[in-house]
C-alpha cells in the first residue's frame, strides 16, 4: 500500500516523494538441498546379471514380435541384428545396396572406426529380406523403415526390443547390444576362434572382445588352436575351468567367407 507525503508549501506539487509501507515479510534459509552433481545411473551389474542372451532368448524374442503391428519387419531386425553382431546404429543405418541378393552377401559398414568386412547371408535371412524388400511401401533406400517411411531410429529400435523382452519374460530389460554380444558368444560356443571373431565383429583390438570371456581364457584359447596340446592347455586354464563347457574345439575358419555361413542353430519362422 502506498502512502503519499504531504507536500510542504515550498515544494512543488510535481516533486511530491512516494514511500512504502514497512512490510511484514521476513526472510528465511531454504531448506531444500542444493544437488551439484546429479544422481548418477545404477551400473549394469546392479540392473542384470549379464550383458547377452542365448540363443533360445533370442527365438523368443522372435516370437514375441508376431503381435506387433509391423511384426516381419520387428523380427527381421532382431535376426539381422542377432547374426551379424550390428550396434543398433548400424542396424538402423543399413542400406539395400549393402545387400546383395545375388551372391547372398552383406557389406557391413561399422562404426567406432571399426573394420568392415563382408558377411554371408544365409537362406531364411536373406528370403526374409527379399519379402521386407517387396513389401516396404513408401520405397526407401534405407532397410528398415518406419509407417511414415522414414529410417527407424536407435531409440524407436531400443523400444521394440524392451517390449520384446518383456512379452517374452525374459525376466531382466533387454536392450539391442545384447544382441551383439550374443552374436560373439553364439559364435564362441562354435568353436571359431578370437581371430576369427575379431574381424566378424568389427573389432581392431583384441581386447575389444575380451567380454567373452577372461583374458587368460582367450590367450589359452589362442593357444590351443595353434598347438592343440592338451597339457598345455590344462596348465595354462587354471581358474577358468567353469569356461571350457563354452568353447569346443573347431579348425579355424574364416568367417567372412560366403562359402562357410556361421552356423547360429536358429531360423526364423515363416
Amino acid at each position: 500500500m502506498l502512502f503519499e507525503k504531504c507536500p510542504s508549501s515550498e515544494q512543488h506539487p510535481s516533486k511530491r516523494v512516494k514511500t512504502l509501507a514497512k512490510s511484514h515479510l521476513r526472510l528465511i534459509t531454504s531448506t531444500a538441498e542444493k544437488r551439484t552433481v546429479r544422481p548418477t545411473r545404477r551400473p549394469n551389474a546392479d540392473l542384470r546379471t549379464r550383458e547377452y542372451l542365448t540363443t533360445a532368448e533370442v527365438e523368443r524374442l522372435l516370437k514375441a514380435t508376431k503381435g506387433n503391428r509391423w511384426s516381419h519387419r520387428d523380427a527381421t531386425m532382431i535376426l539381422v541384428a542377432y547374426r551379424h553382431g550390428l550396434r543398433a546404429s548400424e542396424l538402423t543405418d543399413l542400406r539395400w545396396d549393402q545387400i546383395d541378393f545375388a551372391t547372398a552377401t552383406l557389406h557391413v559398414r561399422r562404426v567406432k572406426q571399426g573394420s568392415p568386412s563382408t558377411h554371408p547371408i544365409l537362406g531364411d535371412e536373406l528370403r526374409t529380406l527379399r519379402r521386407l524388400r517387396r513389401e516396404q511401401e513408401p520405397r526407401s533406400p534405407f532397410v528398415f523403415t518406419s509407417e511414415r517411411g522414414a529410417p527407424f531410429s536407435t531409440a524407436g529400435f531400443a523400444r521394440m526390443v524392451e517390449r520384446a523382452g518383456e512379452e517374452a519374460k525374459l525376466g531382466f530389460k533387454a536392450h539391442p547390444h545384447m544382441l551383439r554380444h550374443a552374436c560373439g558368444f553364439a559364435l564362441a560356443n562354435a568353436g571359431h576362434d578370437t581371430r576369427a571373431l575379431q574381424a566378424y565383429l568389427g573389432h581392431r583390438k583384441e581386447s575389444d572382445h575380451e567380454w567373452l570371456a577372461p583374458p587368460d581364457l582367450l590367450t589359452t584359447l589362442n593357444v590351443r588352436q595353434q598347438t592343440n596340446d592338451l597339457a598345455v592347455e590344462r596348465k595354462l586354464l587354471g581358474s577358468c575351468e567353469s569356461y571350457i563347457p563354452l568353447f569346443t574345439r573347431a579348425p579355424r575358419t574364416s568367417l567372412n567367407s560366403p562359402t562357410h555361413a556361421p552356423s547360429f542353430g536358429m531360423t526364423l519362422d515363416k
